[in-house]
């Protein structure tokens, strides 16, 4: 399974670091083009200046990760031990590009160790993932087929329904399709689909999400079947980024 943060996230902070790095630049050269009249300025950053500034830059993630593999690691709610170690393999990401970037400044400087790689923080959290137990359930009133939906996204993401009806978790959703203006020989069906996470042991709500859903079809069957296969995907896509977001309530 792919990683649950936006790659975003870590460009962001790794170009937010460069710019400090950045401050250490100094400027060893400076000339006038006599045909242009233009000036220009060498910067320079010394090695010695930038490998210590990325050295410390990864002594500092080593440090997030480790409290956040160890307070996965800690009993007690395990969508809290999940959002753990999600950060810790986030954190790992930016510090292996950090090595990346330090060995290119500097190759003769070698690479700082760590008992940790990118697989292996995904592998122990996705064995964290593999723990929850959901138990899928479709509000009364829904399009007739989203019970199945949800099954099928379960599927898809790698997680687990409970047996027998059994699961630490209710998946509840509710989507109702009603047609929508549509072209001539296409019928239109959408709806707000609603998702919420609850906790079964005291009926917590853990997190909630909604997603407009919409499909075109010749018939309204067929416009039906697209729109539940929509559901199905979106959620296939969002259900691992629910309970990380549970993990934080």
């Amino acid at each position: 399974m792919s990683d649950t943060a936006a790659p975003g996230d870590t460009t962001r902070r790794l170009v937010a670091l460069s710019d400090r790095i950045i401050e250490h630049i100094r400027v060893a050269e400076r000339w006038q083009d006599p045909k242009t009249r233009l000036h220009h300025a060498l910067a320079a950053l010394p090695r010695e200046v930038a490998s210590a500034s990325l050295g410390e830059e990864i002594a500092r993630r080593d440090d997030d990760i480790r409290r956040a593999v160890e307070q996965s690691g800690e009993p007690g709610d395990l969508l809290l031990r999940i959002r753990h170690l999600d950060r810790a393999l986030q954190v790992q990401v930016e510090r292996e590009a950090l090595q990346n970037l330090r060995t290119t400044v500097d190759p003769r400087t070698p690479p700082i160790a760590t008992a940790w790689t990118a697989t292996r923080l995904r592998g122990e959290r996705d064995g964290l993932f593999a723990q929850v137990r959901l138990l899928p359930r479709a509000a009364a009133g829904s399009t007739p087929g989203l019970e199945a939906a949800l099954s099928t996204a379960l599927s898809r993401s790698g997680l687990h329904a409970g047996d027998n009806g059994q699961g630490d978790y209710l998946l509840a959703a509710r989507l109702i399709l009603e047609d929508d203006a549509s072209g001539e020989g296409t019928i239109r069906q959408q709806g707000v689909l609603e998702v919420t996470l609850v906790e079964r042991a005291g009926e917590r709500v853990r997190a909630s999400r909604r997603w407009l859903i919409r499909a075109n079809a010749g018939d309204r069957a067929g416009a039906t079947r697209r729109a539940l296969d929509e559901a199905a995907n979106l959620l296939a896509r969002n259900l691992r980024q629910l309970l990380l977001e549970a993990g934080s309530h």
